[in-house]
């Protein structure tokens, strides 16, 4: 079954968590089972009284987010819809250089 899968991009501190809980709490996942897909460690944190039927999975490596996996979630969690949480990719290759021209170790960041 093919799922709708929304896509939460932007900078760090930019507000997505922020945004995510707002929707959350007008009742995104009110009706339906959410996979909500993390992949970034933010400031913010989720709202938990949001997610009440909501299921939260970190994902560590953007390698990870393959079909074959979307689709080994979707059926292992049985849910109806997914949202993802990322970091804009422009911005995470701009502070990966700079923590190389600083000539400091680099930078590990969490997509």
């Amino acid at each position: 079954m093919d799922i709708p899968v929304y896509l939460v991009a932007g900078f760090l501190d930019s507000g997505k968590t922020n945004f995510i809980n707002g929707v959350l709490e007008d009742g995104f996942a009110r009706q339906d089972k959410t996979l909500l897909l993390r992949c970034e460690e933010g400031e913010e944190a989720y709202n938990p009284r949001a997610l009440d039927n909501v299921i939260v999975v970190d994902i560590g490596d953007e390698a990870d987010l393959t079909c074959s996996r979307m689709k080994e979630l979707e059926k292992k969690q049985e849910v109806y819809k997914a949202a993802v949480e990322t970091v804009d990719s422009k911005q995470r290759e701009l502070e990966e250089a700079e923590g190389q021209a600083d000539g400091g170790a680099e930078m590990e960041l969490s997509p």
